[in-house]
């Protein structure tokens, strides 16, 4: 029976190792669409690991570098275009004329995308086929999931990490070795069953030995969450407004105060006991810092003992040549005066401010001509009556070892977010699971407000205690979970992931050079 099994295998390895031309070169573009499907809200862990074992017969039949290179960039064209198809969500939403941009804004995507898979392949295909080029390619594709976080400002989005969405066990091992470290033993976990095709002793070792290992990974995660306990802040209670503004009137003058009203109706009602309001980026359509009237206006409304926490938009100057805005969060009393603040530092290209601006011949698809401005970094907040507390806007969430000031670590993380630039599409859902491995990562708990959602309250170990769908319109109060023990990769970022990847990278080469002796 088991002759038959490998058999098969080998027929399968035969056929993929054996295409040629332009059906290999589609062939890893639509593996890398299939792969894509592990990604949230989908979770087909297995559709990760197939993609990848037929990624790695394609990868062994290429009889040339270039060959190998463009399956790789093939893999990486199919896996980000589609993977991130809901980035043209936020394209069109205000400019309809540039729907024709559509069509060349994907592709740019999956070029983007692909050149970094591309660079893994064309390294590993240097390799001998075998356990040399998995754990090579392992190691490049960790490499390059680590280049792409700074890259031209950086998108670490749907690190290979993410594919284990629906295993909070699993998921535990990101506080020791962080996500690249977690993404280079999932690639070389799935790759090494690509050796079942031409079974032999060193091979069913190899495979054994990661399956062994990723139990050992299982086993790890569930004793650590069996340390999760149900602490939390003692005397603070938070409400998480989620109105549903429809992004299109969001900025609309006519409707500011009816804008505003949706937030405040929401905060208002039964304040029994909450004592900090938390509203998502650019809430408020007035400018808070320098609109003491509005502030007044909105403490009128909420209790003295209630601090509200915002996101607005703040103003340097007054001339057009010396206006700087910036994207900011606003902590406010109840009595209306300002307690603290915080601006935005890693902006999005082409949706906060145009690079090259002088060059490139369009302006930002968010409204206004003006660039934001960027802020100084991860810093902790002053928080009234509650623990200090590290903010981020929107994607910074998305930044592994970069969401908290490492000299002045806070207690919690607040995500300030407005995800209805992206529609009913996977986008929301795959930036909130960012905010949950980042939780794991230092563990301490995130408070996640977003406008249409999705909203929610994470703990220190990534799982989620309370949550607002997408397009809810409702508010979530809850307490602060506690923060956890100081995590390993916390302290030391990525370094334990580099140490992975170089002795990856180290043991492929001794393992090639023993091969030709």
């Amino acid at each position: 029976m088991l002759n038959k099994i490998f058999a098969s295998f080998a027929k399968a390895a035969d056929f993929f190792a054996g295409l040629t031309g332009w059906r290999r070169f589609l062939t890893a573009a639509v593996l890398g669409v299939f792969a894509s499907y592990a990604m949230p809200p989908w979770g087909w862990l297995a559709a990760f690991a197939f993609a990848i074992i037929l990624f790695m017969w394609l990868l062994n039949g290429a009889e040339k570098l270039l060959s190998a290179i463009g399956i790789g960039f093939c893999f990486g064209f199919g896996l980000f275009a589609w993977g991130l198809l809901w980035v043209n969500n936020a394209l069109l939403l205000y400019a309809q004329s540039l729907a024709f941009l559509a069509l060349p804004f994907t592709v740019g995507i999956g070029i983007w995308g692909g050149i970094f898979i591309a660079i893994a392949a064309g390294v590993a295909y240097l390799l001998p086929k075998g356990i040399s080029r998995i754990l090579a390619f392992a190691a490049m594709w960790a490499l390059m999931e680590w280049v792409r976080s700074w890259f031209l400002t950086g998108f670490p989005w749907n690190l290979t990490a993410s594919v284990w969405e629906k295993s909070d066990a699993t998921l535990q091992i990101i506080s020791v070795i962080g996500p690249y470290g977690l993404g280079l033993l999932t690639i070389t976990l799935f790759a090494s069953w690509s050796l079942i095709s031409k079974p032999n002793k060193k091979s069913a070792v190899f495979i054994g030995f990661f399956l062994i290992l990723f139990t050992a990974i299982s086993g790890f995660g569930e004793w650590r969450l069996n340390q999760a306990s149900d602490d939390t802040v003692k005397d603070v209670k938070i409400r998480i407004v989620q109105p549903s503004v429809p992004q299109k009137l969001k900025w609309e003058k006519e409707r500011a105060e009816k804008n505003l009203a949706a937030y405040l109706d929401l905060s208002t009602k039964y304040l029994d006991g909450i004592t900090h309001i938390i509203w998502g980026e650019t809430a408020s359509p007035y400018p808070l810092f320098q609109d003491a009237y509005t502030r007044m206006e909105i403490a009128r409304k909420l209790p003295d003992d209630v601090v509200l926490i915002t996101g607005v938009v703040r103003a340097e100057g007054n001339k057009k040549d010396n206006l700087r805005l910036y994207n900011s969060a606003m902590v406010m009393t109840g009595k209306g005066s300002i307690a603290g603040g915080y601006d935005k530092s890693h902006l999005v290209p082409f949706g906060e401010y145009v690079p090259f601006r002088s060059l490139l011949p369009w302006d930002k698809i968010t409204p206004g001509q003006t660039d934001f401005s960027s802020g100084n970094g991860a810093e902790t907040i002053v928080i009234p009556n509650a623990p200090p507390a590290g903010i981020s806007i929107c994607y910074e969430i998305i930044f592994p070892s970069a969401v908290v000031d490492k000299t002045n670590r806070p207690a919690w993380l607040i995500n300030l977010t407005n995800d209805g630039w992206y529609g009913i599409s996977s986008g929301p859902y795959q930036h909130f699971f960012a905010a949950r491995m980042r939780a794991i990562e230092e563990g301490i708990p995130v408070i996640r407000a977003a406008n249409s959602g999705i909203s929610g309250v994470i703990n220190a170990y990534g799982q989620v205690l309370g949550l607002l769908p997408l397009n809810a319109k409702q508010v979530l109060d809850a307490k602060i979970p506690a923060e956890t023990i100081y995590p390993l990769y916390a302290r030391y970022g990525n370094t334990i992931s580099f140490v992975l990847i170089s002795f990856w990278l180290a043991l492929s080469l001794i393992l090639a050079l023993r091969s030709k002796s």
